[in-house]
């Protein structure tokens, strides 16, 4: 166990070193990207379509936050389920390896994201307490939302890695269906606008939880049943990938 937290912790270290190497802002792009990103989708739903934010939603400020407390989950999660389809292929000299603990590979992509999504957070932080719209107890609450985040993320990674050594067009279908959760939950708009039919369809997407749990926390709101009972979801499904990581795991070798 031991040994294997200190590779994961190695391997993720490199991991971040090679994604950035030779790139001259490093890893300032993932920030410069979230603040892009931001900034045009704030403009487009507070400047051009309007949206309110209730009764502080006049402000552009106000909407920008908001929009950042769906980036943060959105982003972390599209970053998942959009490198692990193929992170086996292309880690196949390590899945050959005979003793090689492969159930790493996909941790290791997903602590990479975490650490991105850390920052970010810092970044959601700062910004809030500089418009003056983050309580003091954000600080303790936005991380715990982190715990089911990453539980959920290890299951979609494991999932998706060994389910696209067999089935390779799952590649092309993550992207799309990672589209469909980021414009089905509250992202860049409040939960409040939903109509009430299409609202059970909404709570579905596991966005819609970590959007709207973000938002509380940065107001100084946590929901502490919720959030248990969130990681025990995301706790099984965790579970349910690394079982049918563990049952597809003997195939890698002849299909890579």
């Amino acid at each position: 166990m031991q040994q294997d937290l200190w590779l994961t912790w190695e391997l993720t270290k490199r991991e971040i070193a090679q994604r950035y190497r030779g790139t001259f802002l490093g890893i300032l792009w993932p920030m410069l990207y979230a603040g892009l990103f931001l900034a045009i989708f704030s403009f487009v739903f507070t400047v051009v379509l309007r949206v309110r934010w209730g009764q502080s939603g006049e402000n552009m400020a106000t909407g920008s936050l908001m929009i950042f407390c769906g980036m943060v989950p959105y982003l972390f999660v599209a970053e998942v389920m959009g490198r692990s389809p193929g992170i086996m292929l292309a880690s196949a000299n390590l899945v050959k390896r005979v003793r090689f603990p492969v159930h790493l590979i996909p941790v290791v992509s997903i602590n990479a994201a975490l650490i991105i999504a850390a920052i970010n957070l810092a970044l959601l932080l700062a910004f809030a307490f500089a418009v003056g719209e983050a309580d003091a107890f954000a600080v303790l609450f936005l991380p715990l939302i982190l715990v089911p985040l990453y539980l959920f993320a290890l299951g979609i990674g494991w999932l998706f890695s060994s389910v696209a050594v067999f089935f390779r067009d799952l590649g092309q279908i993550a992207p799309v269906l990672v589209q469909v959760m980021m414009f089905m939950a509250p992202v860049f708009y409040p939960a409040s606008i939903i109509p009430a039919d299409f609202l059970p369809y909404f709570a579905v997407n596991p966005l819609t939880y970590f959007v709207e749990a973000f938002r509380s926390a940065l107001g100084g709101q946590f929901d502490v049943a919720l959030w248990l009972q969130m990681v025990a979801l995301h706790g099984g499904i965790a579970a349910l990938g690394w079982l049918v990581f563990h049952r597809l795991r003997p195939a890698f070798g002849d299909l890579l």
